[in-house]
Order: structure tokens, then sequence, then C-alpha cells
């Protein structure tokens, strides 16, 4: 039987405390299975730190898994379920999932509320531990470059870029390499919708190097974003290619919420790139 996260009760669902790594190492389709454990998790129901982290797991896991739609109703319990809550902990992963869940979905301006409100109560050594529970990187940064898409979007680049600049350098002080990884791959976006695609190259060489390093994979594939930059070099048949492979990879891996609109809208920037990729 297929998973269907919704209609299981928050009771039945239980945080497995390796998340983060499983959701890097295994792919998000596979880590349903480690949060959902039946019945036997439900004594853990009337615990509110625990109700939260595992509604929060669920919400996340669909959400990376390319069901951004079917995440959303896991972000708005998160909201309702922490409007009288006092840790400013919790109340930035609310955000978190509300900024993340809103860009995806077309809602730059909600997103941007959120990510506003995550960088006001976000501090670096007070919320230094998230990136070992939430998501596996750091919100202070992720609500810099969701927040500098957002402003992308609504028509403000300058601010667009700042923003982007800022998650770089958050991400360099926090020291976290899955975050690097993240802040890196997501400024080279910017970078290529700045029509820079050399500073693309060389954004991903590094992500690249720190993955290989570190062993971790990418939530974009970086063959995707490296074909879109060759295509603006002119190179359209070995971007082409590269795009073609990484889409290959992302699909094996069930990650691909971000892929499909985000590479149309680039590959119009080159006329006949897109009826090769369909050939």
């Amino acid at each position: 039987m297929t998973y269907n996260p919704i209609s299981r009760p928050i009771g039945r669902l239980f945080p497995h405390p390796a998340r983060p790594l499983l959701v890097h190492r295994k792919g998000p389709n596979r880590c349903f299975a480690d949060l959902y454990t039946g019945p036997r998790a439900c004594r853990y129901s009337r615990q509110f730190a625990t109700t939260f982290e595992a509604l929060y797991g669920v919400w996340q896991c669909t959400y990376i898994s390319g069901r951004i739609f079917a995440a959303r109703p896991f972000s708005e319990q998160l909201l309702r379920l922490t409007q009288t809550e006092q840790d400013i902990g919790l109340r930035i992963q609310v955000h978190h999932s509300g900024w993340s869940t809103s860009i995806m979905i077309g809602e730059p301006t909600v997103a941007r509320e959120h990510a506003d409100a995550g960088r006001k109560l976000y501090h670096l050594e007070k919320h230094r531990d998230h990136r070992l529970v939430y998501g596996g990187h750091d919100p202070g940064a992720c609500a810099r470059w969701i927040g500098a898409l957002a402003e992308w979007l609504l028509g403000y680049p300058e601010k667009a870029l700042a923003s982007s600049a800022e998650s770089l350098t958050l991400a360099e002080r926090v020291a976290h390499p899955f975050t690097s990884i993240l802040a890196l791959t997501n400024s080279s976006v910017f970078h290529l919708n700045n029509r820079q695609p050399e500073a693309v190259l060389e954004r991903l060489e590094t992500a690249e190097a720190l993955g290989a390093e570190q062993r971790l994979s990418f939530i974009i594939d970086p063959e995707i974003i490296r074909g879109a930059a060759l295509v603006g070099l002119g190179a359209s048949e070995e971007g082409i290619v590269r795009i073609q492979q990484g889409l290959t990879e992302t699909r094996r891996k069930g990650a691909t919420f971000y892929c499909r609109s985000v590479l149309l809208s680039w590959l119009t920037r080159s006329p006949g790139a897109g009826s090769k990729l369909r050939r």
C-alpha cells in the first residue's frame, strides 16, 4: 500500500532522530517508513515537542518528495499548533515550513513574510543546533536564500542579490557543510537569473568539491544548473545533455519538485533548446 501522509493521524507519527541524515543519504521517498511506526508511537501524542517534531518531519518529507500542495496542510497545522507558543526556536521552524512551502506554490509575498519573520527571530548561537534537527541545514541561512528568491520574483533584484550574499556569509559563519552546499547552489541560481553563467559554474565547482569531501547529496542536481549555464554560454548541445543527466538522476531520487518549472524558464532564454530537450 502506498503511504499517504495526509490520511495518518498525527498521534501515529514518530520523528526519527536521524531524519536529516536519512533525507541526505537515502532521499525523501525512503524516509516515510522511518517516520511512521504505527500504534507504538501513540504514547508520544500528548507530548507537545514530540507532536511538533513528528508533524514537522512529515511536512519535510512530503515537501522534499515533490508533493508541495500536499505539504501545505502540514505547514498550516504547524502554524495553528504554535499560535500561543513562546519558544522562539519552534516559531522559527514554523516560519521555515511556511517560507519553503509558499515559495514553491507560487506565493512569493507570503514566502517573503515568513522569511522576514524568521530572519528577525533567528539568533546564530541560540539556534545553532537547529541544523542538526530540522532539515539538516541552518534556518537563518535558509530564510535569506528563500527570502532572496521571493524578492527576485517580486521585482527587487538588488535586494535579492544582497540577501543571497548574506546567506553565503552566514553559511560560512555557521561552518556547516550541507548549509554551505545549499547556499552555494541557490547563489548559483541567482547568478544564472542575473545572466552570469561564469559565476554559476564557479559556485557549482565549490559546492561539488564540498559535497564530494563530505559525501553529501544535492537538493537541486548541479548538472541541471550547469546545463542551464552552458546554454547561457552558447553551448546548447552540451548544456542539454547535462540537463538530461541531471533530470534523470533527480527522478531516480524521487525529488522533482524544483526542476520542471524552473528548467522551462531557463530554457526559454535559448531559442530552440526547449524543442531539442523534448526530442
